[in-house]
């Protein structure tokens, strides 16, 4: 049975993590980067949020207790949902101007369109696992009492993540004399990426 006090545990884990996430995105893009202050509510607060979802759906694949794990998944996925409705309203090439071919009469490159694809890919998971979570609530379980999907449906999710980051900013990852207008600190989708891969690989612990 689970305990008030992993509820608590969790929300401090997902506190830290979003804390993280969206001060070292004011200081990359706002303190140390081009961008004014006034860019901190959709356009830095969306990159805080994607990196933060990706990370607290890794963290609810670690938790211990099923309801704790639960709970980390809903932040994650508010999270990750919060970003898509900010990055459709961003979606331009004044925000994103390397993705729109201005050769092409500004639509999508190649690299744009795989992003959005995966990008898209990962949020379906994000459904499919919220749904499942919402079948197991009501009762619809395995006979281990965990719908057998969920890891697999989180960990699909965590990969999309991880390639919808790569192919927005690997270009990038490896020209650090490219980050000099943001204080030399790596770009967020690197550091997506890497969390993604982490929590893909660390072990599932089970109460």
């Amino acid at each position: 049975m689970d305990k008030p006090g992993e509820h608590v545990s969790c929300l401090k884990w997902v506190g830290l993590i979003f804390s993280v996430c969206l001060i070292y995105s004011f200081i990359r893009y706002i303190t140390l980067g081009p961008e004014d202050v006034s860019q901190l509510p959709l356009y830095v607060m969306n990159k805080a949020l994607s990196w933060a979802g990706l990370a607290t759906i890794g963290l609810s694949r670690l938790l211990g207790h099923a309801a704790a794990r639960k709970q980390a998944g809903l932040i994650g996925a508010l999270m990750i949902g919060l970003h898509v409705v900010m990055s459709m309203l961003v979606l331009k090439p004044e925000y994103l101007q390397k993705f729109f071919d201005s050769m092409n009469g500004m639509k999508l490159t190649g690299a744009g369109e795989a992003s959005m694809f995966t990008g898209v890919l990962g949020l379906g998971f994000l459904a499919w696992m919220l749904w499942a979570t919402a079948e197991q609530a009501n009762g619809s379980s395995d006979s281990n009492g965990n719908l057998s999907l969920l890891p697999w449906v989180g960990r699909a999710v965590l990969i999309c993540g991880a390639v919808h980051v790569a192919l927005m900013g690997w270009d990038i990852w490896f020209a650090p004399e490219k980050w000099e207008n943001y204080g030399h600190l790596p770009p967020i989708t690197l550091l997506s990426f890497v969390t993604a891969v982490v929590f893909l690989f660390l072990r599932l612990r089970r109460a």
